[in-house]
């Protein structure tokens, strides 16, 4: 803009000045707005504290009308459950008189169903109503309390049933027994119920070893019949008893039983004690072997086929014991402890008396051994071992592991003393006066030790079939694994004295054998010689013919076990004398060829005639190896191949080519 022309200034003025007047305007319209706005808020703050008065207002008469509402409620719920206590009151007033009525007719059935009504009903409040009475007024509207009134009824009913649930035992009622014995439940006394019942079979126990000690003469019998007679009973009432009281009920009412029949067998074990006169035994026993160990003289006052009657009746009484128990426990989850202890002392008794059994019966069995016709082991042998299996079988009918485990420790301290050493020692005795009653007694220390691994292998297959922990028979097993040691050990001892008996009385007769065999032998051949020798074989014929001469007796008087002990012996010794017949002589290409020819002539002899000691011959074939070599380059390579495991060492083989290559 130009501040030296008028007209331009006078413009701009006109312009400020219409721009100010429409500012006033404006600024005016927006006081006059304000004022207006605040006339209507100070309206509408006015409308708003009436409002508030209002709701506040409202709100008290709310929180009041709420109140008496509460209190309506309140009212109507008491007068709606005084309603019930008088309507059950009154129920239960009908009840009373029903019920009174009821029992003295002595409908029980009936009258069962009144009291469970009452057990059904909510009473918890009707002594309250009854107590909040004035005394002046218990006789009045609502009369007596029914409770009580119902509680004496009850009272009275349980006792009824009771009384008639014994009457039906006297009378042997089962059918009104069942009747009742149904009812129990449906009125919440399951417990008095299974009482009872247990009560009734307990009854039943008691009389049947009265029954039982009338009829029977055996209280062994008597003992086993009544384990046997209480778990059939069991057996057949479980179901039903479960199926009206509820599952697993018959394990209280065993528990009962239980209680009864291990009071009913205690007794009977007694009697049979002093029957039997288990304590005199056992006093017997003891002195007896008292002075064994004193090793003074004494006439055995002891009946042995008394005392295996005993064995047996006690190893049966334990078998029923041990069965009734694991019966009883797998049904209650509780072990008798009575019982328990009672079986334990039993087995005691049992594996002590066993001991001593087969103690005097090995003595026995050895002073009266004999020999059968054609026998090679004396009859005491099986005597022994039968006894011992007897033993050992009712010690596994026993059930108890604890019992069993010490039985075989005892048994096989037994064996060894009583038995093996005794043989061991006659053996000693007889070398070398009587050759054959020697060999008759190698054959009985050979079968004993087969026995023994025989019984061993028979308890533990008994083993699996037994219910018991791996525990337990892990026990018993490492008391097995002792008796076997005894066998191992004798069955060296036996070895040692045939290597014994075959170095005094058949060395010789190999080294004769050998020098019959070779006396007309050449293995320094042409062709000719070889194939004249090929067909006719007269190396292996007069082998098998001079052999058969030593072992054939010798069969018939050994064991399987000890004849391939010598057997073994014998080819061992054989294949030594040619050995140093070879290197003592030479040996050609032909005659190699036929020196190989009678080795497998022999070993094939072996084989047809199931003789053992087949495994001798490897140095001799491989001999017969070096012998049939072209050169020594062909011996280094089967040397070095080590396809063969060679017998021989680097020595041995230039003394074995020094007989073929003589001249090289």
């Amino acid at each position: 803009m130009d501040l030296h022309d008028i007209s331009q200034i006078k413009h701009e003025y006109q312009q400020t000045t219409t721009q100010l007047q429409e500012t006033q305007q404006h600024l005016d319209q927006l006081l006059l707005t304000q004022i207006q706005d605040k006339i209507h808020l100070k309206k509408n703050t006015e409308a708003i504290l009436e409002l508030k008065r209002l709701i506040q207002k409202t709100h008290t008469v709310s929180v009041k009308m709420a109140s008496q509402v509460q209190l309506l409620d309140l009212e109507y719920s008491r007068v709606l459950h005084l309603t019930v206590i008088i309507s059950t009151i009154q129920e239960l007033r009908d009840l009373v008189v029903k019920s009174r009525e009821l029992l003295l007719r002595n409908q029980l059935e009936e009258c069962c169903r009144c009291v469970r009504r009452y057990l059904e009903l909510e009473t918890q409040k009707v002594p309250q109503v009854y107590s909040a009475l004035p005394s002046t007024q218990d006789s009045g509207l609502l009369g007596e309390n029914p409770v009580l009134e119902m509680q004496k009824i009850e009272k009275g009913l349980l006792t009824k049933m009771s009384l008639e649930f014994d009457e039906c035992i006297k009378m042997n009622d089962p059918s009104r027994m069942l009747e009742l014995f149904k009812l129990f439940p449906t009125i919440q006394q399951h417990n008095l119920g299974l009482e009872l019942f247990g009560r009734y079979v307990s009854s039943l126990v008691k009389e049947h070893v009265k029954e039982g000690l009338k009829v029977e003469k055996s209280l062994e019998t008597v003992i086993s019949r009544l384990f046997e007679m209480v778990a059939s009973m069991v057996d057949k009432q479980e179901q039903l008893v479960n199926q009206i009281y509820g599952e697993k009920a018959m394990a209280q009412v065993l528990l009962q039983v239980q209680e009864q029949t291990t009071k009913e067998a205690s007794l009977l074990l007694e009697q049979y004690m002093e029957q039997r006169h288990i304590a005199r035994w056992m006093r017997d026993i003891k002195e007896e072997r008292d002075q064994e160990f004193l090793k003074n003289k004494f006439e055995s006052q002891i009946d042995s086929r008394e005392l295996d009657k005993i064995l047996a009746e006690l190893a049966s009484i334990c078998q029923k014991m041990h069965l009734f128990d694991v019966f009883c426990q797998t049904r209650t989850q509780i072990k008798d402890q009575k019982l328990y202890v009672k079986s334990q002392e039993l087995v005691t008794q049992f594996v002590y008396m066993s001991d001593f059994f087969v103690s005097k019966s090995i003595d026995k069995a050895l002073q009266i051994d004999s020999l059968d016709q054609g026998a090679i082991v004396n009859t005491s042998v099986d005597d022994v071992f039968y006894i011992l299996k007897t033993t050992l079988m009712r010690g596994l009918a026993t059930n108890s592991m604890d019992g069993l485990a010490a039985l075989v420790n005892a048994l096989s301290s037994t064996l060894e003393q009583r038995y093996l050493s005794k043989l061991q020692k006659q053996l000693s005795s007889l070398v070398p006066d009587n050759i054959k009653q020697f060999l008759i007694h190698l054959n009985n220390i050979d079968t004993s030790c087969d026995y023994i691994h025989q019984l061993v292998k028979f308890v533990e297959d008994a083993l699996v079939h037994i219910g018991t922990s791996d525990q337990d028979r892990q026990k018993v097993k490492s008391c097995l694994e002792t008796m076997s040691e005894y066998s191992n050990t004798f069955a060296s001892i036996t070895r040692t004295w045939i290597e014994n008996y075959s170095q005094q009385q058949l060395k010789q007769k190999i080294k004769t054998m050998i020098q019959h065999l070779t006396l007309d032998l050449s293995y320094n051949l042409d062709e000719q010689q070889q194939q004249a020798l090929e067909s006719s074989r007269p190396f292996v014929k007069k082998f098998e013919k001079t052999f058969s001469n030593i072992w054939r007796p010798l069969s018939k008087q050994l064991t399987p076990n000890n004849l391939k002990i010598v057997e073994m012996i014998l080819m061992e010794w054989i294949t030594l004398e040619w050995e140093r017949y070879i290197l003592s002589t030479t040996t050609s290409f032909y005659g190699a060829q036929r020196l190989e020819s009678d080795v497998r002539g022999v070993i094939s002899l072996l084989a047809s005639n199931n003789w053992h000691g087949r495994d001798k011959f490897t140095r001799l074939q491989q001999i017969c190896l070096v012998l049939n070599i072209s050169g020594l380059d062909e011996l280094l390579e089967f040397w070095s191949e080590g396809s063969i495991q060679w017998k021989l060492k680097p020595g041995f083989v230039k003394k074995v080519l020094g007989t073929r290559f003589s001249n090289s």
